[in-house]
């Protein structure tokens, strides 16, 4: 998709400064459809530079600036790697599944329940569910998994 949409606005930004008469009109173009693609490609980067994170007290499962839920650690109960390919942001049946595109690979069980929030647009109020297992990838690093519940851990 990525591939495809970097296409699209190359070939516009071709097509538009052969169209556009020679002067001002066709540079502020030319920046405009750079300045564009350079946008698209941050908010891209934006979700995979900024993924959730563990640090001493809690983890926290976001992608980009859009957190969905925050785990103290004190509610950890189980960690293990449980391998999923589930891509999308979903929360049902007191699950809440971080995916991305190499899927999930870890599960966090929790002592008590926490507020985690449905995925949707920016402009949108988010949707609260109670949650008491979460799902996320956590790039196979058993550093992460453990910090999450050392004595909790049960690697498969």
């Amino acid at each position: 998709m990525v591939g495809f949409l970097t296409a699209v606005m190359l070939i516009e930004i071709v097509v538009v400064h052969f169209l556009l008469p020679a002067g001002v009109v066709r540079v502020v173009a030319l920046v405009l459809s750079v300045w564009g693609l350079v946008f698209v490609w941050s908010m891209i980067a934006g979700e995979r530079v900024h993924p959730g994170y563990v640090d001493d007290r809690e983890l926290v499962l976001r992608r980009g600036k859009k957190v969905f839920a925050v785990v103290p650690l004190a509610d950890v109960s189980v960690v293990r790697r449980d391998r999923t390919f589930e891509a999308e942001v979903a929360v049902g049946g007191g699950e809440l599944v971080v995916g991305g595109p190499v899927g999930t690979d870890a599960v966090v069980e929790l002592l008590s329940p926490v507020a985690a929030a449905r995925d949707g647009y920016p402009w949108q109020k988010p949707i609260w569910e109670d949650v008491d297992r979460v799902r996320f990838y956590s790039g196979g690093d058993a550093g992460v998994l453990g910090r999450l519940g050392a004595a909790q851990l049960d690697v498969h």
